[in-house]
């Protein structure tokens, strides 16, 4: 969990029961980040944050693969895996239903919103809730269904949804979830956040289908399902030029699986939307 960014001071329980904790650096008071540890003959776990659309799997480096298990221990590793498996698809499919509801009750006009305003960009169908905080849907890039939702406060303070699937989630921006199914599209672009999206779509105009994946690590995943729906278009993944280069690994890799190209902003540590404010 420190390894991908997620530290927490909170005692790490074995149980097989997922937990929310608070993450060291949030707001006080929040738990952004979950995880599970399975104990037992062949302990694992998972983890994520919601805040940060971040999560991972863990398995004890000493378990044996399941070739090399006696075939009692094999069917109570694949015993676990299969009740793990049915738990998550279940929590994502009410993790949908209720991002689905939220959504449809957030129809408070976005033009004016601070962040909006802040980075100089439209909403593109993004609204708002009661509470002046955007709701940005979460597609999944291989179907075009909704999976899960991010919210934006006045502050930029970003989560997700807890629960939902973010792993190939993306918002298609100027289109609707039938841009998923159209393979008529010459030119694609991906960009990691909502106001990135949001800038190339206004600058680059309906010539080039833009999506947002709403992070580094989830580009690959929507890269790759897009090629699927537009196996002749151009993919271009457009990078940010972080510090620490993490954007641009992401990117670059995402690029190298779709044979797309990839464009990153001159000025370090700065994104297309960061590059596009200073030069205005």
């Amino acid at each position: 969990m420190r390894a991908a960014g997620i530290e927490t001071d909170a005692t790490i329980i074995a149980d097989g029961v997922i937990h929310r904790v608070h993450v060291e650096g949030d707001r006080a008071g929040s738990k952004n980040a979950w995880y599970v540890l399975h104990p037992g003959t062949h302990p694992a776990g998972a983890f994520g944050c919601s805040k940060r659309g971040t999560s991972g799997k863990w398995r004890e480096k000493n378990s044996l693969p399941n070739s090399e298990l006696n075939p009692v221990d094999r069917a109570q590793v694949e015993a676990q895996r299969n009740a793990r498996a049915i738990e998550q698809k279940r929590g994502y499919s009410v993790a949908a239903d209720r991002a689905g509801k939220i959504l449809h009750a957030a129809t408070g006009d976005a033009s004016k919103h601070a962040y909006i305003v802040r980075k100089g960009v439209q909403p593109f169908g993004v609204n708002q809730n009661r509470d002046g905080v955007l709701i940005v849907p979460v597609y999944d890039a291989r179907n075009g269904r909704l999976s899960s939702l991010q919210f934006i406060d006045c502050d930029g303070e970003k989560r997700f949804l807890p629960g939902g699937r973010l792993s190939f989630g993306c918002f298609p921006l100027r289109h609707t979830r039938e841009s998923f199914k159209r393979a008529v599209e010459t030119r694609i672009g991906i960009a990691e956040g909502f106001a990135t999206g949001a800038t190339l779509a206004h600058v680059l105009g309906d010539s080039v289908a833009m999506f947002s994946a709403f992070s580094a690590g989830n580009l690959v995943n929507v890269a790759t399902a897009l090629r699927e729906h537009y196996p002749d278009a151009e993919i271009t993944l457009y990078a940010d030029n972080d510090a620490n280069e993490v954007g641009q690994r992401y990117a670059t890799k995402a690029a190298t699986a779709v044979n797309g190209l990839i464009a990153i902003p001159p000025t370090p540590g700065a994104d297309w939307n960061d590059f596009a404010r200073a030069a205005a």
